[in-house]
C-alpha cells in the first residue's frame, strides 16, 4: 500500500478526515469504496502528474453493496462508535460544536436510484458503484 499525505485546509476537512477514519473502523472486513472528495484527493496525491485539482470536502462518502450494509450491520457499528443517524443514509457524530459526517451510498444494481431501503437505512445508489465493487 502506498502512503498518502495531504494538507488539510480547514477544520471541516480535519473533521471529514476523522469521519473517514471512523468509517474504516466501522466497515472493517467489508468491501467498500471511498467516493466523493476523499477519492479525488487520494487520486491527486497518488498521481500528481495528472494535475487533478484538490477537492475540499466536509464529509466522508462510502459506497457499499446493499448486502454488505445489511450483513455488517453498518448502522449498529457506526452507532457503537458514537454516530447517530438523523435521517436516511447520513450518520453524524457530534463533539461539542464539531460534527463528523458519513454518507453511505449503495451499489446501483437496483432499478431504483433514490430512497432504497437497505436494512435499517434508506440510501441512494451511486452510479457505477457496482462496477467498482
Amino acid at each position: 500500500m502506498t502512503p498518502v499525505a495531504w494538507t488539510s485546509t480547514s477544520r471541516a476537512e480535519d473533521l471529514a478526515t476523522l469521519a473517514l477514519r471512523d468509517l474504516t473502523t466501522a466497515a472493517d472486513n467489508v468491501e467498500y469504496r471511498i467516493i466523493g472528495g476523499h477519492m479525488v484527493n487520494f487520486h491527486q496525491a497518488l498521481h500528481p502528474e495528472l494535475d487533478i485539482a484538490y477537492r475540499s470536502t466536509a464529509d466522508a462518502d462510502a459506497g457499499i453493496a446493499c448486502e454488505a450494509v445489511i450483513a455488517n450491520r453498518l448502522d449498529a457499528r457506526l452507532r457503537a462508535i458514537g454516530y447517530d443517524r438523523p435521517e436516511g443514509n447520513r450518520f453524524t457524530h457530534w463533539a461539542g460544536s464539531d460534527v463528523r459526517t458519513i454518507d453511505v451510498l449503495v451499489d446501483d444494481r437496483t432499478p431504483k436510484r433514490h430512497n432504497i431501503k437497505v436494512g435499517s437505512i434508506v440510501a441512494d445508489a451511486a452510479r457505477g458503484l457496482s462496477l467498482a465493487l
